[in-house]
């Protein structure tokens, strides 16, 4: 092997924003991800005035399943629509009364608390894992606004991009059970890499639900680097990794072929920042 650098001096050097989008369709859904579309991609910018009507641009959609919906926010700073007896985000929608909640991130960490980060840039990105009925929905983005109890309201400043995908999908059950069985067995189990006989890397694959989970070690009996989940796609797993000390995230993309597999992790903008190869150990 050519590239001697370990990658658990890399993984923790990755781009977090968008990288989880990324990850997100590959990872989080049994499919076969098939025609993807985007629903809204669009900029907005909101300057500060002391008196402010409510403006709202609406964007309706029919979303045909099965597939995975993905709904990103990046706002600075972070602000809602205090409505005076009520408070709601500058964007909705009814999602979540027909679609399963695949979980959301907040500036890549997950279970966080959107009101913690009023004031502060955000990065939210959510996922949903839509039926394989039609559906109608309405995504509506509204100026963020205080408002008084007799209706007169001002505005926040506050810039934002919303991004809406949507990546239909076939499932999985169509797939040979006979091939998938097969194909688990080979992966699962204890890969290393080793110099002048030392293993200086190990990475374990075990099943976990319908994925599997990844972790990395710098050698045997030491302290975990890293570790992740992801989901089989033909002869590779792609994988979320989560660095253990700084909690930084990467995108891991597993090649396997015999008993040795490739590894290779990316930067947001698609670099390849490690790659390397493992051998299944006996």
């Amino acid at each position: 092997m050519n590239n001697i650098w370990s990658p658990s001096r890399h993984i923790g050097g990755m781009y977090l924003r968008g990288l989880l989008a990324i990850a997100a369709v590959l990872i989080t859904s049994a499919f076969s991800v098939g025609q993807s579309s985007v629903i809204v991609s669009e900029e907005f910018t909101w300057q500060s005035q002391s008196v402010a009507q409510t403006t709202c641009n609406s964007y309706k959609h029919t979303l045909t399943g099965p597939g995975v919906l993905t709904i990103r926010t990046k706002m600075s700073p972070f602000r809602v629509r205090d409505l005076g007896m009520s408070s709601e985000d500058i964007l909705t929608h009814g999602v979540g009364y027909f679609a399963e909640s695949l979980g959301r991130t907040v500036n890549g960490m997950e279970g966080a608390n959107t009101n913690e980060f009023i004031g502060k840039p955000i990065d939210r990105i959510s996922r949903w894992k839509i039926d394989g009925n039609k559906h109608n929905v309405e995504f509506k983005v509204c100026n963020p606004v205080k408002c008084n109890l007799a209706g007169d309201c001002a505005q926040y400043q506050a810039t934002a991009s919303i991004l809406v995908d949507f990546a239909a999908s076939t499932k999985a059950t169509s797939m040979p059970s006979a091939t998938t069985d097969s194909t688990r067995t080979n992966v699962i189990g204890v890969w290393v890499r080793t110099r002048e006989g030392r293993v200086i890397d190990r990475m374990e694959i075990r099943a976990s639900g319908d994925g599997y989970s990844v972790e990395l070690l710098e050698g045997d009996n030491a302290p975990l680097y890293a570790k992740g989940f992801g989901v089989l796609h033909g002869s590779r797993i792609v994988a979320a990794t989560r660095n253990s000390s700084d909690g930084v995230s990467g995108l891991l993309v597993l090649s396997f072929k015999g008993d040795g597999v490739h590894y290779r992790s990316y930067y947001l903008d698609g670099r390849m920042s490690w790659d390397g190869d493992f051998i299944r150990r006996p």
